[in-house]
């Protein structure tokens, strides 16, 4: 009702009012507005502040109150800040309340900046933090100076807005590459920047460098390329070839620094053990020095134990090889090697000659066995001494796959006499013949 009867008042005055049609409307406007926030006052208390947005921090259990959003007057909650960020109050939880002017105090994260020591420089600071927004004062060393050649550097959401770092202000101007590419015009570099310099094939920069550097003392080395010798004969590669070689052989270089891609032969491999790779010509010639290997596959050995699947296997690699019973390799080996021209020997094995011929002769000793030309493996042999002479070890030899056993000796019987202190010999038994003089006593026959 009071609603009604304000409009009813308002028009009854609109249509007896004298004012112009400027100031009638301006009026109108003046008394909407009043209309409008005497109904909003009416209406009640709103949400007066909404989810705060904080960038690089976080509400408190933020999924827990974000639905309740907008909030009434009086409400608090707590936010916290990401790593390298602090609030302003540096707490480790800040707590924001809601006023009729919004958040109080208003939520916001400051990026800490930590400065280190000054290179070519020095500054006050060395060694502190700063908070954003914070301008730090660096003197630089004669000679040097910040990007830009400025004297401050700011703390910023991103970091430092340029490196706390003096950099040299000598500067070095490349105008021209001596037997090399030039800059299509003048080029100015500072101190310690490199340049890759480019020259004529056939030509290089002394020492065969790449680059030459901005120094207190102007380039190093000088941009001047010089000629080089050519270490490296594409023609020389063994057991394989360049890729397009014989199309492009007018073209092809052998300076240091050039590199081509080759293949090897059948049987052959890379260095690196794949189809295709890389061949860099250096000062001590080809790298790899040995640029295809050979290959070798073991899959069967012919009179012995085959692995159950093929292996490869590359130049100088061995393997060891299980022969049949009564048979070996070549020269009774047990390994074979894969070599420059396959494997050596070859994984074969033959037949072994296990007999033996000719049993030791024994001093003083014969044999009592059947005599034979060959004497399988496993066959035997004994021995008897001629008498007074006693066997010492087997009476037997045997032979084991072409070898025989240790065979036995013959010696006397040692027996035991005292001496007396004239030098005279008394025993139980007189010897018959005395044939040495032990310490022991005597040997006899």
């Amino acid at each position: 009702m009071l609603m009604t009867a304000g409009f009813q008042e308002t028009r009854q005055w609109w249509s007896t009012s004298r004012y112009t049609r400027s100031e009638s409307t301006s009026m109108f406007l003046s008394i909407s507005v009043i209309l409008t926030l005497w109904v909003s006052t009416v209406g009640g208390e709103v949400g007066l502040c909404d989810f705060p947005q904080i960038n690089h921090g976080i509400l408190y259990d933020e999924k827990k109150y974000k639905p309740s959003f907008p909030v009434s007057t009086g409400k608090f909650f707590y936010y916290s800040c990401e790593y390298n960020f602090v609030s302003p109050s540096k707490s480790l939880w800040t707590q924001i309340t809601c006023t009729e002017e919004g958040w109080s105090p208003t939520p916001k994260c400051l990026r800490m900046c930590f400065f280190p020591s000054v290179e070519n420089g020095h500054s006050l600071s060395s060694g502190k933090t700063h908070l954003e927004g914070d301008t730090v004062l660096i003197l630089c060393n004669r000679g040097y100076s910040l990007q830009n050649n400025e004297k401050t550097i700011s703390c910023t959401e991103r970091g430092w807005s340029t490196p706390p770092m003096c950099i040299s202000t000598r500067q070095c101007v490349l105008r021209y590459v001596e037997l090399g590419i030039s800059p299509p015009s003048p080029r100015t570099y500072v101190q310690d920047q490199s340049v890759k310099v480019q020259c004529y094939p056939g030509y290089s920069l002394p020492n065969e460098e790449k680059t030459i550097v901005c120094t207190e003392s102007g380039w190093s080395p000088p941009p001047k390329c010089v000629r080089v010798m050519k270490p490296c004969d594409y023609r020389k590669l063994k057991h394989g070839r360049l890729y397009y070689e014989n199309r492009y052989r007018p073209y092809l270089s052998g300076h240091t620094g050039t590199k081509y891609i080759y293949y090897c032969d059948y049987n052959y491999v890379t260095a690196s053990n794949t189809y295709w790779d890389y061949i860099y010509c250096t000062k001590e010639g080809w790298v790899p020095a040995v640029q295809c290997h050979r290959g070798c596959v073991f899959n069967y050995v012919e009179n012995g134990i085959s692995p159950s699947s093929s292996r490869k296997y590359v130049q100088d690699q061995s393997i060891k090889v299980q022969c049949y019973p009564g048979y070996s390799l070549p020269n009774k080996e047990n390994t074979i090697v894969c070599t420059e021209s396959g494997w050596s020997p070859p994984p074969k094995c033959i037949p072994v000659n296990n007999s033996c011929v000719n049993p030791p002769r024994v001093k003083n000793a014969t044999t009592i066995s059947r005599q034979m030309d060959k004497y399988p493996s496993g066959e035997r042999v004994r021995y008897e001494c001629k008498q007074p002479l006693e066997i010492f070890g087997e009476t037997e030899v045997m032979c084991l796959n072409g070898t025989w056993s240790e065979p036995p000796q013959c010696k006397g019987k040692i027996v035991h006499f005292f001496q007396d202190r004239f030098g005279q010999i008394e025993g139980k038994k007189e010897p018959r013949e005395v044939l040495h003089l032990t310490s022991e006593g005597v040997v006899i026959f």
